[in-house]
């Protein structure tokens, strides 16, 4: 599952592995257990990635798939 985080700036949901080192101090992290049954929905804006317990499902850069 991919970690979410909410960037401040612009509130962007971004996954861990985006989030720039600079940005870890202003964003928010989002947690599962207050997204019951939704937090899947959840898609990272940089690279794709689902906010899914499912590791079935790589994430776009993974998969190969073009960025929008």
């Amino acid at each position: 599952m991919a970690q979410m985080f909410k960037r401040s700036e612009d509130g962007a949901i971004v996954c861990a592995d985006c989030l720039a080192p600079d940005e870890e101090m202003t964003a928010a992290a989002l947690q599962p257990r207050h997204f019951p049954g939704t937090y899947h929905r959840l898609h990272c804006a940089r690279c794709g990635a689902p906010g899914t317990p499912d590791p079935a499902i790589p994430p776009a850069r993974v998969r190969g798939d073009a960025r929008p």
